[in-house]
């Protein structure tokens, strides 16, 4: 897959990740093992009840192999839906892509990679450029990719009442 890899403190603002998540987005390289490791320290700060395998993750530098451990982690927790985890994670992807979207050369042409790779959602079919238009032809390109911005964020303020972390929901305008 690996679309892009979304750094660990872009994805606490947005949602939680169990550490299923976790596995997918190291798996489909869509985080660097780093994130385990941040993830693993965040949660020693939380409690002081932690399996032995969060300390050892903890204790990692950024270099050492993390997928045993947070293999382990994963199997140890009630699995989330496999369909749950990656709508969490096409999500996060979006989202990345959208707050980062001026510094691409062509931003619909990667949320194009991202329906391939995800197989083909339908939630995002709405704005994907190469899709048939719902609605008729606004007469140049600027305005039509102008509508599929406007799907795009529809997206995002839909997907993100459904994962928002506890702590608050971003709107995206």
């Amino acid at each position: 897959m690996a679309i892009v890899e979304i750094p660990y403190d872009f994805i606490i603002q947005h949602v939680e990740l169990g550490w299923t998540e976790i596995k997918f987005g190291l798996d489909h390289e869509l985080v660097k093992p780093k994130a385990a490791i941040e993830k693993a320290t965040e949660r020693l700060c939380r409690t002081d009840a932690a399996p032995m395998e969060v300390v050892e993750l903890a204790s990692l530098a950024e270099n050492e192999p993390v997928a045993d451990l947070v293999s382990h982690l994963a199997n140890a927790e009630t699995p989330p839906a496999e369909e749950h985890v990656k709508a969490k994670w096409l999500y996060l992807v979006l989202a990345w892509l959208f707050e980062h979207r001026e510094s691409l050369a062509d931003p619909f042409g990667m949320v194009e990679k991202v329906y391939s790779d995800f197989d083909y959602p339908k939630e995002i079919v709405s704005f994907v450029r190469y899709m048939p238009m719902d609605g008729p032809d606004l007469g140049n390109r600027e305005q039509n990719e102008a509508r599929l911005a406007d799907r795009w964020k529809a997206y995002l303020n839909r997907a993100g009442k459904r994962f928002a972390r506890a702590a608050g929901n971003r709107e995206y305008t």
